[in-house]
């Protein structure tokens, strides 16, 4: 069984909390707050900050809710944090720097061919002739799983995740 060891978290009351992501190398939570934004939040119920909202971003530019999250590290060490704008058939995509990892700034917008999107993840450990950066999994609402190439998919930014 399982030990509950703390609760956290805000919620704007409107729709739902929807996607929850864990980024191991910054001990850091996201989660979508909707209609509201991004939230950040420590992950580490022993750190000083524990209860304390991190950084909220994301609170424009979708066409409805902000669902699915994935993470990943930039070349630089920074985050790129992967929102799917659920109706506008895109992921939004922002970064931190290194130095201020709890400032994201909107990067671009990224058409995919998911629609509806709820579940998103990635694997930068997953390379293969067809992944050879990496795999993004999108879910869509006719319940089939589509994989991209990361590394195509961030091209489009101009970034590359660590590692490379």
């Amino acid at each position: 069984m399982a030990t509950k060891v703390r609760a956290f978290g805000a919620w704007r009351g409107v729709k739902e909390i929807e996607a929850v992501a864990v980024d191991d190398g910054n001990a850091t939570v996201y989660y979508s707050d909707e209609r509201f934004g991004i939230r950040k939040y420590s992950a580490d119920p022993a750190a000083v900050d524990a209860g304390k909202e991190l950084a909220v971003f994301g609170q424009s530019g979708f066409a409805a809710d902000r669902e699915g999250i994935a993470v990943t590290r930039n070349a630089e060490g920074g985050t790129l944090v992967l929102v799917s704008d659920q109706s506008g058939g895109a992921l939004r995509i922002y970064s931190s720097t290194k130095v201020d990892e709890n400032r994201y700034r909107f990067i671009t917008s990224v058409p995919y061919r998911a629609t509806e999107t709820d579940g998103l993840d990635l694997s930068t450990e997953i390379r293969t002739p067809e992944f050879p950066e990496g795999v993004l999994v999108a879910m869509s609402d006719d319940r089939t799983f589509q994989f991209y190439s990361l590394g195509e998919v961030l091209k489009r930014l101009g970034e590359r995740v660590d590692g490379e």
